[in-house]
C-alpha cells in the first residue's frame, strides 16, 4: 500500500503472484508449468454526502497469463486470465 503525498486519498499496490511447477497426477506423468503474475489496483478515499467513502479499481493478472489450474488430481481447469473490478463503498 503506497500513498503518495502529492495526491492525498489516493493509495495504490501491487502483488506478484507465483505457483511453481507442480505434479498433475498421482503417477508424476503430467506436471503443470510455473506461472507467475502481477496485480495491481488503487484506492481513492473521499466524502460522498458527507460520509466516508472509497473507490477502488483492481486488475489482477494484469499481463493476461494463460495456465490451468490444478483440480484434483489429472482434473485441471484453465486459470483466470485479467480480471478487473470497480467497488465504491460508504459507511452509513
Amino acid at each position: 500500500d503506497w500513498r503518495p503525498k502529492p495526491l492525498p486519498g489516493l493509495s495504490l499496490d501491487a502483488a506478484i503472484r507465483h505457483q511453481g511447477r507442480m505434479s498433475a497426477r498421482r503417477d508424476n506423468a503430467v506436471d503443470l508449468p510455473a506461472r507467475t503474475t502481477f496485480d495491481a489496483g488503487l484506492r481513492y478515499a473521499m466524502k460522498i454526502f458527507d460520509r466516508p467513502s472509497s473507490l477502488r479499481v483492481e486488475v489482477t493478472n494484469v499481463t493476461d497469463r494463460k495456465g490451468f489450474e490444478l483440480r484434483g488430481s489429472g482434473a485441471y481447469d484453465i486459470a483466470e486470465g485479467r480480471v478487473i473490478g470497480f467497488s465504491l463503498a460508504t459507511d452509513f
